[in-house]
């Protein structure tokens, strides 16, 4: 059966649960997405339009993502396609004269760029995983609350000198351990 009518005769919480998914993915690649379409258009006018198309199209074949896989890859593939055909139009209007092999390379060289720093930040969030507890939680009340570095010092019963001298020794730690990491997967 055709996915379009199955959304019909989902129910209301059903649909919310898939709205809810795809807006919580989609603001989380945003920024990916974001730099696939300016890297391919050259403007940060084209690529919020390209972004915006590109919302709409995703919602649209929301239904073909297999949730749990890559949404960030998924995401990437559409963007590419709708930026491309963006400067394409914008090039027969006269306005920009790239090629469609310079256009290809560009995007090929976002989507190695975006894939790095995908693996980077799951090299990170591995990283952070081994950091002693004390350490993660002075990273979590630092830069994951809205509170001032100040304020935990001062909770803390710590000089403010001493909380960035930790912080400081923290993001070196980590700096290392992602650079190890991806050494070892690079390799």
């Amino acid at each position: 059966m055709d996915t379009r009518i199955d959304e019909h005769f989902e129910s209301e919480e059903a649909r919310e649960l898939r709205r809810g998914e795809f807006l919580r993915l989609f603001q989380d690649a945003r920024d990916s997405i974001h730099r696939v379409a300016y890297s391919v258009t050259g403007s940060y006018s084209d690529a919020d339009d390209v972004v915006q198309e590109s919302a709409l199209v995703m919602w649209e074949k929301f239904h073909q993502f297999e949730t749990g896989t890559n949404f960030h890859g998924w995401a990437r593939v559409i963007v590419s396609r709708l930026a491309i055909s963006n400067v394409k139009k914008r090039r027969i209007a006269g306005k920009l004269v790239l090629s469609d092999e310079a256009l290809k390379r560009v995007s090929q060289v976002c989507r190695g760029a975006d894939e790095l720093l995908e693996l980077r930040r799951e090299k990170m969030s591995e990283c952070f995983a081994d950091l002693a507890e004390k350490d993660r939680s002075l990273i979590r009340e630092c830069y994951g609350s809205n509170e001032t570095i100040k304020s935990v010092a001062k909770r803390r019963n710590w000089n403010i000198q001493s909380i960035y001298t930790r912080l400081k020794r923290i993001k070196h730690s980590m700096q290392k351990c992602v650079d190890r990491r991806m050494g070892r997967e690079v390799k």
